[in-house]
């Protein structure tokens, strides 16, 4: 597998490829003679996957049969790349080195190709390697046709027994399936958790909408007001800018709601609301500072045009009622004062 990864890919360094594939597994061997009875156990396992062999040589023995064959190759007098071509064997395929990709590539093949389920096996393989960037195309179906029709004459050659026949047609073709059932799993999950981030910022979106909101008027409530004003004056300071604030108190509002009751004060309250967010820009922001009390920001507003929207609250509350109680219009008046940062 290796060699022919290796004759696509990388074809002048084939002979290294090969070499290196070969003896990858060279230090179970030297496992096996050193602890038999824990290497015949661990080796004897069918579809165990060098990773998880990997794993179980370290837990056992302290290093795993990697490293025991590169150091088996350097006490051998073997050249340096290929004793790291064959500790680094079933490293992880994101490497730029084609020679050491085609051999540990050689390494997931046969896992796949000997494992319980293959199709399973190679489906996780063509998901994996399609998310690398290679010079070109891995082509698994050319390669397991190209295992079909090499192993059983090699098998004869070296009279080692050939494992069950596998038809390379058809478990490409049901790992493809695999593959596509896998990819529209994984896009319905996507879609799903799509949707639920897209749910939790909204909820997130109006809980914050809502914590900065006065209930009642609909309009910022103080700790909105007060951080935006700081914000404001900073900004507006530090650009050299006006800024304008207008404080509101509805006159004897104490008496309104003694004389017709909270629920007529809370209409009140919410009409003045409405009312002043009808008579400010998207620049400024209004709110309730606190009861009765209101609060706007104006941006850019001097005294004198903070003066002129002043004047325009106290005419529309002498033309426009608050609130209705049975066959009676109640009108209202404000106190408003100002401040200025050029002041």
């Amino acid at each position: 597998t290796a060699s022919y990864f290796a004759q696509k890919h990388c074809p002048e360094q084939a002979g290294r490829v090969f070499t290196a594939a070969l003896l990858q597994d060279i230090g179970m061997l030297a496992l096996q003679k050193a602890f038999p009875v824990d290497a015949d156990h661990l080796y004897g396992n069918e579809g165990v996957s060098h990773q998880q062999i990997t794993q179980a040589e370290q837990r056992l023995f302290g290093c795993d049969h990697t490293l025991v064959g590169a150091w088996l190759l350097a006490k051998w007098g073997a050249h340096e790349t290929l004793a790291r071509s064959v500790y680094e064997s079933h490293g992880t395929l994101e490497t730029d080195n084609l020679a050491d990709l085609c051999i540990r590539l050689s390494g997931l093949v046969a896992d796949a190709w000997l494992s319980p389920d293959p199709a399973q096996a190679l489906a996780l393989l063509m998901r994996q390697s399609s998310l690398m960037a290679y010079p070109q195309p891995l082509a698994l179906d050319t390669l397991l046709t190209h295992l079909q029709q090499t192993l059983p004459p090699l098998s004869h050659l070296l009279n080692i027994p050939l494992a069950v026949p596998v038809d390379s047609y058809s478990l490409i073709e049901r790992a493809h399936q695999r593959l596509f059932e896998h990819t529209l799993m994984l896009s319905t999950q996507l879609e799903a958790q799509q949707r639920s981030s897209e749910s939790l910022l909204k909820d997130y979106t109006q809980l914050e909408q809502r914590s900065r909101i006065d209930p009642l008027t609909q309009l910022a409530n103080r700790a909105w007001l007060e951080e935006q004003l700081h914000e404001c004056f900073e900004r507006c300071r530090s650009r050299q800018r006006t800024l304008s604030v207008v404080f509101i108190d509805l006159d004897h509002f104490k008496v309104l709601n003694d004389r017709y009751g909270h629920q007529a004060g809370d209409q009140v309250l919410a009409q003045f609301g409405s009312t002043l967010s009808a008579l400010t820009r998207a620049d400024d922001l209004a709110g309730r500072y606190g009861g009765e009390e209101f609060l706007v920001i104006l941006p850019d507003e001097t005294a004198e045009t903070a003066q002129h929207f002043a004047e325009r609250i106290a005419q529309r509350l002498q033309e426009q009622p608050m609130a209705e109680v049975g066959q009676e219009l109640l009108y209202i008046s404000v106190s408003i004062g100002i401040a200025c940062l050029d002041d």
